[in-house]
């Protein structure tokens, strides 16, 4: 098998027609010289999964099995070099040059060929008529044209040299009419034409239909969701259920920033008049303070229907937020989730369009939509396999799965590769599970040699300015005889979870386990490699051998090595997971990383040691992040759901008080930090700490076993729930530096122990709380505020004249995820100009705005 790059135009001679086979479904096409496959199966009546068609999107990813083929220019993220190496090809790029037989990864079983043939046709500007400021509605008579509702088509550029824009229908067949929304932009190679060169009378070329966005029979309510001019092929589905007096309920909500920006309301609600069970609902953003995802979580959580088919179109951000609602809040299937994202065609605001389709095949670059990704091996957990879906899911083996595929069943000893009594717990289907963050080896390793720069710097830095000689010899002293005892934690760790990772009932949960494990062993070495340092540069002796002779005689550390020995003897796999990440971490470890690491070397001037700990947090982050999923995913099961929350429930009465025991335990090693750390009140944090963290989990109800009186509110994130404080005033516009200085003030004082006092309006050493920011309500600041709102932990506050935004400890505002709620990039400098002022450190970086209420972590970012 082979693959050759070819750019377009070139000349390959006069070779005839080779035959393509399709599997599975084991069916044949001619492939004419030059011709691309994914053009020969429409050619041949064949509605093959596509996207962009430019080679942009990866949604026609297939796997050439025999043959070769020639690849027009595409780009890397459609199809990595590694993919291609391998034999993976776009079937939109790839055009045969022998017979070939290829294997469709992604294809609808019950819709792979075409309801009605693509062809070229020429139609004549019926009208042109704007409906806002920036949308019209064209029409075009094109006579004996058939097509489905739902379904687009590529209208021909006139004079554009071969351009094509793509538009979804907004009318129905029969009436020999092509009706379009189109959103106008300035220079748009046609939306900028409409009302001068395409006017009513001109002739337009055009070519399809395309796409496979289609009703689909059966008893269920349907929710249709749409924005802006995603409205179109909605408006078409919504025609042909009102001619066919659909008795099914249906919801239409429809959204947009204000009222100036709705279009066809009336006929909307004319249309559901005629059906037997609507309602039809508009959200403005501008108005009522939310968006079209809250209003389909009302509609739900209300039980006004259950388990409906669900069509959606609009930007993506929006139908993104939606599924999220539907698929991952109210468990939809996701093969019931039908959407197309509309995008603006590459370039717009130059000379690009707006109405283009990305999702139903169209001519933008854009993901499937979910009726036509139907995956034989695993459904992502996206409309698109993320490339951490690509090389994590379905390595495996799994009787369950790959039987049939031929991998091998047992080892020569006889032992099988799986065993499902390995845990307790019980799963429909273990390789459902995503790990949140999406981590497997490649950033792995590129994070942990960004981890290493990061300790590399910070003791280079420290060293060339003597910032280790400016150490107190009570902190050395504290440091030599502490901080090496840590790495047997991590050590014994590391020992129970790369035990128990090998019988894991799935690659995304063993990777999950694995990466941990490494990380573990990863921080126990910095650890005893910093001591080195410090012993080579001047800082007096760091014996190894009083540190392993502490954990194994000293009282205070006995209850953590009892806990450890217990866990490396736990065979059950999750009892392990749950033991380590929902108890001992949350617990004694924060106490390490935050207590001992983090707050008390800010306290004694230590820039280095904080930064060591500071890594280990951001770590033990992304391990919160999964092991708390993991336990919402096992409670979601529809089958073994109770019996899960009840096992969970009986582990973790078991050993969280051990857990609490060995972080107690440690007081008298708080009490020998300079200056002091009161051990009973850090305690008390890092139980509120894994209290809120069991509610992240969905396991409020024990929070009480974590030893806090009061349960925080199931959802929030652990890291930023510790206790109810007096709402903070929001700062005004012109308040500036004064309001920041104050809110800043406010925020710690609020967070200090009891009988804590500021001096002079400054917050006491040591304690961390809120940061935020002020957003103009402009464009960008409309988008900061879109993108934060998503995330959990952020609060979102709608003033009349701006943002209010907040967040404990920490923000982050990546530039891609503002930009591409804009639809042009952003950057630091950009989202600054829109800020009215903020409280927190700032931190610019090349991927992200951030803002750390921690000197010590903002000073980690800048260092690195």
């Amino acid at each position: 098998m082979k693959v050759r790059f070819e750019p377009d135009g070139a000349d390959r001679g006069n070779p005839p027609n080779h035959r393509v086979r399709l599997e599975p479904i084991g069916e044949e096409i001619d492939c004419a010289e030059g011709e691309t496959i994914l053009d020969a199966a429409f050619r041949h009546g064949y509605s093959l999964v596509h996207g962009c068609r430019e080679g942009q999107c990866s949604a026609c990813k297939c796997f050439l099995i025999e043959g070769e083929a020639a690849l027009k220019p595409y780009s890397s993220f459609a199809l990595s070099d590694t993919e291609h190496a391998s034999g993976y090809s776009l079937m939109c790029r790839a055009m045969p040059e022998s017979d070939l037989v290829v294997e469709l990864l992604h294809y609808d079983r019950d819709s792979y060929r075409l309801e009605f043939a693509i062809r070229d046709g020429v139609a004549v500007v019926e009208a042109v008529e704007a409906l806002t400021p920036d949308i019209s509605r064209l029409v075009l008579r094109a006579e004996d044209f058939a097509f489905v509702p739902g379904q687009y088509v590529d209208l021909h550029v006139p004079g554009g040299e071969g351009a094509r824009r793509s538009f979804s229908m907004a009318g129905v067949p029969g009436d020999g009419r092509l009706e379009f929304l189109i959103k106008r932009y300035p220079g748009g190679r046609l939306s900028g034409m409409l009302g001068d060169a395409v006017r009513p009378g001109t002739e337009l070329g055009f070519t399809g239909p395309y796409g496979a966005l289609r009703l689909r029979g059966g008893e269920r309510p349907i929710v249709i969701v749409g924005a802006g001019t995603g409205l179109a092929p909605l408006l078409s589905l919504l025609r042909q259920l009102a001619a066919e007096g659909c008795a099914r309920p249906v919801r239409f909500f429809y959204g947009a920033r204000d009222a100036s920006d709705l279009i066809l309301v009336e006929e909307i609600e004319a249309l559901g008049a005629r059906l037997a069970d609507f309602r039809f609902e508009t959200v403005l953003s501008s108005r009522d303070g939310r968006h079209l995802q809250d209003a389909v979580n009302a509609c739900l959580a209300a039980g006004e229907m259950t388990d409906p088919d669900a069509y959606v179109c609009g930007p993506p951000a929006m139908v993104e937020a939606v599924e999220e609602v539907l698929v991952g809040r109210h468990r939809l299937d996701a093969q019931r989730f039908f959407a197309d994202r509309f995008t603006a065609s590459a370039g717009a605001g130059a000379d690009g369009d707006g109405g283009a389709t990305a999702g139903a095949g169209a001519g933008a670059v854009g993901t499937a939509p979910a009726d036509e990704r139907q995956f034989e091996w695993y459904r992502p957990h996206r409309r698109r396999a993320t490339l951490y879906e690509d090389v994590t899911i379905d390595t495996q083996p799994s009787i369950h799965r790959h039987l049939t595929r031929g991998w091998p069943l047992h080892f020569e000893d006889g032992r099988g590769t799986w065993n499902d009594a390995s845990t307790a717990l019980k799963c429909s289907d273990w390789f459902e599970f995503r790990d949140p963050g999406e981590q497997w080896e490649r950033p792995f390793y590129q994070r942990g040699a960004a981890v290493e720069v990061e300790i590399e710097s910070a003791i280079r830095s420290a060293i060339e300015e003597g910032l280790l000689a400016d150490c107190t010899p009570e902190w050395l002293e504290f440091l030599r005889a502490f901080l090496q005892i840590p790495a047997y934690v991590e050590h014994g760790l590391w020992f129970a979870l790369a035990t128990v990772a090998r019988d894991c009932l799935s690659d995304s949960v063993a990777t999950c386990v694995c990466l941990q494990a490494a990380m573990k062993q990863r921080s126990a070495q910095a650890l005893v490699l910093y001591a080195m340092d410090l012993e080579e540069h001047g800082c007096g002796g760091f014996p190894i051998e009083a540190a392993k002779r502490s954990f194994l005689t000293e009282p205070e550390w006995q209850p953590t090595r009892r806990y450890l020995e217990r866990l490396a003897a736990t065979p059950d796999w999750g009892e392990v997971i749950i033991a380590a990440n929902l108890c001992l971490e949350p617990i004694l470890g924060t106490l390490i990383r935050r207590e001992l690491g983090t707050r008390a070397a800010a306290a004694s001037g230590d820039t280095v040691t904080a930064v060591l700990a500071r890594a280990a947090t951001q770590e033990w982050e992304w391990v919160r992040a999964w092991s708390t999923e993991l336990c919402r995913f096992l409670l979601a099961d529809p089958l073994h759901g109770a019996a899960n929350r009840a096992r969970l429930g009986a582990w973790i009465e078991d050993w969280m008080p051990e857990a609490t025991e060995a972080a107690a335990a440690l007081a008298p090693v708080a009490a020998r930090v300079p200056g002091g750390i009161d051990g009973a009140r850090a305690i008390e944090r890092v139980r509120e700490y894994a209290a809120a963290m069991l509610a992240e989990a969905g396991l409020p109800e024990l929070g009480e076993v974590a030893g806090r009186a009061a349960v925080p509110e199931a959802g929030v994130p652990a890291q930023r729930v510790r206790r109810e404080r007096p709402r903070r005033a929001a700062p005004s516009a012109a308040a500036g530096a004064t309001a920041a200085a104050a809110g800043a003030a406010a925020a710690a004082a609020a967070s200090a122990p009891p009988g804590a006092a500021a001096t002079n309006g400054a917050p006491p050493s040591g304690t961390y709380d809120y940061v935020g920011i002020v957003m103009a309500k402009s464009a960008e600041g409309d988008a900061v505020a879109d993108v934060l709102r998503r995330r959990e932990g952020i609060e979102v506050i709608d003033q009349p004249a701006f943002w209010e935004i907040r967040a404990m400890d920490r923000m982050v505002i990546p530039y891609d995820e503002v930009s591409d709620e804009l639809g042009y990039p952003i950057d630091a400098y950009s989202i600054q100009h829109e800020m009215t002022t903020h409280y927190g450190r700032m931190v610019a970086g090349d991927d992200a705005l951030m803002l750390f209420s921690d000197p010590t972590e903002a000073m980690g970012h800048l260092m690195s």
